[in-house]
């Protein structure tokens, strides 16, 4: 998968998670910016990236996601290995 693909990935997972418009959103957009970024928004960003991609990101890691940029790093280095 291109990182192209992983950054239209997590936008649709992260507009179904914060029920906002795709388009509203970027590799850019934060947590601190995005209001409808709370808790468990934040857990079903990263457990819908989980299914969608078959990975476990450790909790460690995947609790401080504060921008989706973030969000499609730790994807792409978890699926490279």
């Amino acid at each position: 998968m291109t990182r192209d693909q992983i950054e239209n990935t997590v936008i649709r997972l992260a507009a179904e998670a914060f029920d906002l418009p795709a388009d509203n959103l970027s590799m850019t957009t934060s947590m601190e910016e995005t209001r409808a970024w709370d808790s468990f928004a934040h857990v079903a960003l990263v457990s819908g990236a989980e299914e969608t991609f078959g990975l476990d990101l450790p909790p460690q890691e995947s609790a401080y996601f504060e921008t989706l940029s973030q969000v499609a790093d730790a994807l792409e280095k978890h699926m490279a290995g």
